[in-house]
């Protein structure tokens, strides 16, 4: 049996980012959501949706999440779009468009601790360049 240091030293508490949220389906229906964040992957962030039928995620860029904050960010499969205090993301796909609105303060909460793991602009220090080389080498063990 591992001792709880063993255990922490596979796996680390402090190189992740996981914050739950309620995300509103057009703006009404609720869905749970999860906002997560990878030191490994310094540069992006996931949107997990739990769906009815089956979990969904959502790769796309932490600064785009960031700067939708702001102004309305994103072309193409995903938009970030301020309102008040609602932030608007917005799933385009050629099976079907969501807009799903999220408490600006759940998601200021989830920056807040993506900043604190990984500083913007920090991100090239915590990215693992050799392992991402071999994986697209496929040297990768």
């Amino acid at each position: 049996m591992l001792s709880s240091f063993e255990f922490e030293s596979l796996f680390p508490q402090d190189d992740f980012v996981d914050v739950e949220m309620t995300a509103y389906l057009n703006g009404l229906a609720p869905v749970p959501a999860r906002l997560l964040y990878e030191q490994a992957d310094p540069w992006a962030v996931t949107l997990v949706l739990d769906c009815a039928e089956r979990e969904r995620e959502w790769l796309f860029s932490r600064d785009l999440l960031a700067e939708g904050m702001l102004f309305v960010a994103g072309e193409g499969d995903v938009r970030v779009v301020p309102d008040g205090d609602r932030v608007w993301v917005e799933l385009d796909v050629p099976a079907g468009r969501a807009e799903l609105a999220f408490g600006r303060a759940e998601l200021e909460k989830a920056l807040d601790a993506v900043e604190g793991l990984v500083p913007s602009g920090a991100e090239a220090e915590f990215f693992d360049w050799d392992r991402e080389w071999d994986l697209l080498t496929g040297e990768a063990a």
